[in-house]
C-alpha cells in the first residue's frame, strides 16, 4: 500500500503529484480498459505476431495468437472470436484455405475474417479471397494507426452483424412462440366447438343456431332427423 502524509501533500505542486501518480499507475491492478472484443491473430512470424498482439492489447482487446492454420481453425472454433486477422502465408495451410474452412463451418461462419497480405493484392487474388468467404483484405506494411482504425471499423461491422443476428434469432423465437400459441388457441376452439356440438346433439328438442342476421348456422341431430322424416 502506497500513501503520502497530509503534511507532505500540502507541499507538493499539482505537477509533482501528477508525476507521482503516473509512476504508480503501472502497478495498479484491476482497472485495465477492455472492450470485450476478442481477436484471433494468425501469423507465422513470431516477431509480427508478438508486436501486433501487444498493439491490440494496448487498445483493450483480448488477443488470441496462432502461428499456423491448424491452430487457427481450432482456436476459432473454441473461442468464437469477434474478428480474425489472418495472414495469407502460413506453414501448413494458407490463409484462404483456413478462411474457406471456417466459413463452411456453421459454428464459425459468422466470424469476421480479414486476410493480411505482405504483397500488393492482385484484383483476381482479392476476388478469390472474397469467394472463399473473406470479409476484408489488408496489405502490409500497414501503419499502426491505420491498423487500429481498420480493426475498430471491422469490429463495428462484426458487432452490428452479431447484434442483427441475435435480434433475428429473438424475433424468430417470438414468432414461433406466437405460432404455437395460435395453434393451441385453435385446438382449444376446435375442442370447444366439438363439445358444444355434442351437447347440442344430445338434446331431444329441435334446435337451430342462428347468426345475427337470422341465418341458420347449424342445427342439432334432432332437427336433422325431423327434416329427413318430413322431407324438409
Amino acid at each position: 500500500v502506497y500513501y503520502l502524509r497530509d503534511s507532505l501533500l500540502r507541499k507538493l505542486s499539482h505537477h509533482m503529484l501528477l508525476q507521482i501518480i503516473c509512476c504508480f499507475l503501472p502497478y495498479v491492478r484491476g482497472n485495465t480498459m477492455t472492450t470485450g472484443n476478442v481477436i484471433l491473430l494468425v501469423d507465422d512470424s513470431q516477431l509480427i505476431l508478438t508486436g501486433t498482439a501487444r498493439l491490440l492489447r494496448q487498445q483493450g482487446y483480448e488477443v488470441i495468437e496462432a502461428d499456423n492454420g491448424a491452430d487457427a481453425i481450432r482456436l476459432a472454433e473454441e473461442h468464437l472470436p469477434d474478428l480474425i486477422l489472418l495472414d495469407n502465408v502460413l506453414p501448413d495451410i494458407n490463409g484462404l484455405e483456413v478462411c474457406n474452412t471456417l466459413k463452411k463451418n456453421p459454428k464459425t461462419e459468422h466470424v469476421f475474417i480479414s486476410i493480411l497480405s505482405g504483397t500488393k493484392i492482385d484484383p483476381s487474388d482479392q476476388s478469390n479471397g472474397f469467394d472463399r468467404g473473406a470479409d476484408e483484405y489488408l496489405t502490409r506494411p500497414i501503419d499502426n494507426r491505420e491498423l487500429i482504425a481498420r480493426t475498430q471499423a471491422m469490429l463495428r461491422i462484426s458487432n452490428s452483424q452479431k447484434s442483427l443476428k441475435n435480434h433475428l434469432k429473438k424475433r424468430t423465437r417470438e414468432l414461433h412462440a406466437e405460432t404455437d400459441e395460435r395453434k393451441n388457441i385453435e385446438q382449444d376452439l376446435q375442442r370447444s366447438r366439438s363439445f358444444a356440438r355434442s351437447i347440442l346433439n344430445s338434446l331431444t328438442g329441435h334446435i337451430a343456431v342462428l347468426d345475427r342476421d337470422g341465418t341458420i348456422i347449424t342445427v342439432n341431430q334432432a332437427w336433422k332427423t325431423f327434416g329427413l322424416k318430413n322431407n324438409c
